[in-house]
């Protein structure tokens, strides 16, 4: 019995365990979710740094405010008065030399650096500019027309002709001797000065002849017969003797100047080019033009024009070259000279070969495309 109450029991027990579930296999939530950690790691990491990072801000901007607060305070005590700021500049050198440190201007202080230099002030009191005034009282040419300004006389004895200019506007107004000869001039600047002068005068001629006019000026000037000397400033050392006037008057070399409008037209036929046509107005005022650069070797002129732009062309000049074929090969060796010689749109040249008193020559090619 007892063992049959035993079989039941084990019975119902296994009936029993047939209604509860069997122990499954561990379900995913069951196990360490790898993910799920390393998540969590990263948050717990990220907000410590958050925290880090908010502790640091804090303690920066507690940092900038102090800064902030010591600034204020710096630059509410080093703000001067408005009449010592004017001042600033010179402070570096007043703590360094505080006997200078006088209430001075800028650029009183840069001169206060080394204290000798006040001291030269007084020479240009001691000796100012009317040292000069002397010469002021006797104005060049004093008593003539020309009063206080240049002449250049070629020819203190041949009496003058005629006189007037060879360009426009005039640069220069020439004394002719008979049959044109250059026996001095004065600029154009000086020339229209002089005209302006006369015609405001009470004596002004409304019918005057300009190029007799200043013949008889210059004869006078010149103490020549037939000008009647006025002139109380002239005295025999005025007037060189016919030794002397040789020396002064320079030369223009004709044939040389020919020689570089030969080589010219060689170098243009070497190119294929056609040969430039001499130009007779051209070569008056290339000779003009080259006794100008004894004065003022340049492109411009004494009265601050340029030939070329007189008729659209072009302009070489050259000083020191003792002949035509050295002269062209200086010019031929130089890009912008050379480009003038062999400019295709020229057709007419002038040249002019100037030697003065001490032997040296200037040269000067004109080009044009049209004749002048």
């Amino acid at each position: 019995m007892k063992q049959k109450t035993i079989a039941i029991l084990l019975t119902i027990a296994l009936l029993a365990g047939c209604n509860t579930p069997a122990p499954a296999a561990p379900s995913a939530t069951d196990e360490p979710d790898m993910e799920a950690i390393i998540q969590q790691s990263v948050d717990e990491a990220v907000q410590e740094k958050v925290k880090e990072y908010e502790k640091e801000q804090k303690k920066k901007d507690e940092e900038i405010a102090k800064l902030k607060e010591q600034l204020e305070d710096l630059t509410a005590q080093s703000e001067p008065p408005p009449k010592e700021n004017s001042s600033a500049p010179a402070e570096s050198t007043s703590s360094q030399a505080p006997a200078s440190s006088q209430p001075a201007a800028p650029a009183a202080s840069s001169q206060a650096e080394v204290p000798p230099q006040p001291e030269p002030e007084p020479p240009p009191q001691s000796a100012p500019a009317p040292t000069k005034q002397p010469a002021k009282t006797k104005p060049v040419n004093e008593g003539t027309i020309f009063e206080g300004y240049e002449v250049k006389v070629s020819d203190w004895t041949t009496p003058a002709v005629s006189s007037g200019g060879r360009d426009w506007p005039i640069s220069t107004w020439y004394f002719w001797g008979p049959g044109e000869t250059v026996l001095g001039s004065i600029s154009g600047s000086v020339m229209d000065k002089i005209s302006r002068k006369y015609a405001a005068s009470t004596n002004y001629d409304p019918d005057i002849d300009w190029s007799t006019w200043y013949a008889d000026a210059f004869n006078e000037y010149r103490n020549i017969a037939g000008g009647g000397n006025t002139s109380s400033g002239s005295t025999a050392s005025e007037e060189p003797g016919e030794d002397e006037s040789s020396q002064q008057a320079g030369a223009f070399l004709e044939d040389d100047a020919l020689e570089v409008v030969r080589l010219v037209n060689e170098e243009r036929e070497k190119q294929g080019l056609e040969p430039l046509d001499v130009d007779e107005n051209l070569m008056e005022l290339a000779r003009i033009r080259a006794e100008e650069l004894e004065g003022k070797f340049s492109h411009e002129r004494p009265d601050g024009t340029h030939a070329a732009q007189v008729f659209s062309g072009g302009e070489n000049i050259a000083g020191d070259y003792t002949s035509p074929s050295a002269v062209m090969e200086a010019w031929m060796g130089s890009e912008g000279h050379r480009a003038n010689i062999l400019r295709e749109r020229f057709h007419y040249i002038g040249v002019g070969c100037y030697q003065d008193t001490n032997g040296d020559l200037y040269w000067v090619q004109l080009f044009s495309p049209r004749k002048t």
